[in-house]
């Protein structure tokens, strides 16, 4: 296929880890910003199969399984897939994955694409590809399972998975230096994407026009967390410790929460520790409004190595200070963040923090100029950073490598 073809591909089938939902991570945000500069363009998001050999699968059920919908109405052409399991991979597994290929193989007719670019996240159903008249194969890395902790038999699969997809894919996408370190030397072509941020909700000025949700309305202060609780990721020991020393500060945790029962129980028996749960993405700006500072009480290892954390970006465009552990991304931003190499130090550069923010003030903008306040030279320069890392520029590079003509980032 010429170079002049393949940028006449504007469609992508999208296999994904994760459903099409209010919950955005990275690769919705992506696949947005593509489809608003290129309204020709069109999306098949596929998630992961939905279980429905257990109560919890059934109970998942929010759109129709099997077929289409566009969970954005009509505002983009984004066409979204729940394809189903009926059956336990153990007992079920060729007949699961017999019915996942004729669902998207059926998808795809029904839309009557001729050619189509695939993008796969979820590289678990790699041993089901090329489908008929894809053009391009792309892997999308945004976390290096191959270190997560499940069982060897689960690890191993996942490991020859992502060896396929490296070999196979035309190109490969990843968000951190140490998936390109470590992925490089596997792959035909590779690009270091990083995450970004919609620079303008999360600016102060911004955040302080923004009305609080009622229950971020704690007495004391807030410090919050915006992501994900996930046990590899989460260190729940360091926020018992924190928490424990701290009764005066709320530590306030906004996300998907897929601690063990256990964790979560042992967190908010703490009366000032608060796990909301997720909320919707263009909420997060509101909840973030009523943070005093930013934390990421993360473990350091060779999963969280792999990542680049977009709670980064968005807690550096509001200027608030910012408490993390040594991890990947915030530890190279010393200079901006406190940085805690124990979990003692966690503790106290909390406290630093918290003391820090009592001199920030931000005022809402009037007569259409910029807000006015006392803002440290810390909270300028953490704003400015991330003035340089927004989505708009990391979607200019995706469309160079998916070879679309470059077109203006949306207003």
């Amino acid at each position: 296929m010429t170079a002049i073809q393949e940028r006449q591909s504007e469609q992508i089938l999208f296999i994904s880890l994760e459903h099409w939902d209010n919950v955005w991570r990275r690769n919705q945000i992506i696949c947005a910003q593509l489809l608003a500069r290129h309204p020709q363009a069109e999306i098949l998001w596929v998630g992961p199969p939905t279980d429905l050999w257990n109560i919890q699968g059934i109970k998942s059920v929010n759109a129709p399984l099997g077929t289409l919908f566009r969970p954005a109405g009509k505002e983009m052409k984004l066409y979204a897939l729940k394809p189903f399991k009926p059956l336990p991979n153990v007992v079920g597994r060729k007949l699961n994955e017999r019915l996942f290929v004729q669902c998207v193989s059926a998808a795809i007719k029904k839309l009557g694409w001729k050619n189509y670019i695939t993008w796969v996240n979820n590289q678990s159903y790699c041993h089901l590809l090329p489908y008929e008249n894809s053009t391009k194969l792309i892997y999308d890395i945004t976390d290096d399972w191959s270190h997560a902790s499940v069982p060897p038999h689960i690890l191993a699969q996942v490991k020859a998975d992502d060896e396929w997809m490296l070999h196979n894919a035309d190109e490969v996408i990843v968000c951190s230096e140490d998936l390109l370190k470590n992925k490089r030397d596997r792959s035909k072509s590779i690009h270091l994407i990083r995450n970004g941020v919609k620079l303008k909700p999360y600016l102060p000025e911004s955040l302080v026009q923004t009305a609080t949700p009622s229950e971020m309305k704690l007495e004391g202060s807030i410090a919050g967390y915006i992501g994900t609780l996930h046990e590899d990721r989460l260190d729940v020991e360091l926020v018992i410790e924190s928490a424990g020393k701290l009764r005066s500060i709320n530590f306030v945790f906004i996300g998907p929460n897929s601690l063990t029962a256990e964790n979560t129980r042992r967190l908010t028996e703490l009366p000032n520790v608060h796990i909301f749960g997720a909320r919707p993405y263009e909420q997060l700006p509101a909840y973030m409004s009523a943070f005093d500072i930013c934390i990421t009480p993360h473990v350091v290892s060779p999963f969280t190595e792999s990542l680049d954390p977009i709670k980064m970006y968005e807690y550096m465009a509001t200027g608030k200070p910012i408490v993390s552990t040594a991890c990947a991304g915030f530890r190279d931003l010393r200079d901006l963040i406190h940085i805690a190499d124990n979990t003692g130090r966690f503790t106290s550069l909390v406290t630093v923090a918290i003391e820090e923010s009592k001199q920030i003030t931000v005022n809402a903008p009037s007569n259409g100029d910029a807000g006015t306040g006392n803002a440290s030279a810390g909270s300028r320069a953490r704003v400015a950073w991330a003035g340089e890392q927004t989505w708009d520029k990391r979607v200019d590079a995706v469309e160079q490598i998916l070879n679309w003509n470059p077109a203006a980032a949306p207003v």
